[in-house]
């Protein structure tokens, strides 16, 4: 139950800007082939998401 309430943000085996962002407050799930799943609170994923649209609406 309590999964449904966090999102999984990306898998990915190196982080880029918004990963390095989400790794401040997340858990990692770590998988085979060296990657980890990040998983964050729905507050945070929908800050990141603000970002991202905010810096997309700069260019």
């Amino acid at each position: 139950m309590e999964m449904q309430q966090r999102s999984i943000l990306a898998i990915a085996s190196n982080a880029g800007d918004a990963m390095e962002e989400a790794l401040k407050n997340p858990f990692l799930v770590p998988l085979k082939n060296n990657k980890s799943v990040v998983v964050i609170g729905k507050d945070k994923f929908d800050e990141l998401q603000n970002l991202a649209k905010s810096k997309n609406d700069e260019e």
